[in-house]
């Protein structure tokens, strides 16, 4: 199985100070600060969209 990439808007990181994400069950949520986030999934913060 291949490995699942995980972007993530550098707004994020100016707004939010958690975000809710899907914990793969009905009716669980995790509440999770954007860096606890990139660091759970080896993700990658940077500009999604360009101008």
């Amino acid at each position: 199985m291949l490995p699942t990439l995980t972007y993530l808007s550098h707004v994020t990181d100016d707004f939010c100070k958690r975000s809710t994400i899907s914990g793969g069950m009905r009716g669980m949520l995790l509440l999770l600060s954007p860096d606890d986030y990139l660091r759970a999934v080896s993700g990658t913060l940077g500009a999604i969209v360009q101008n």
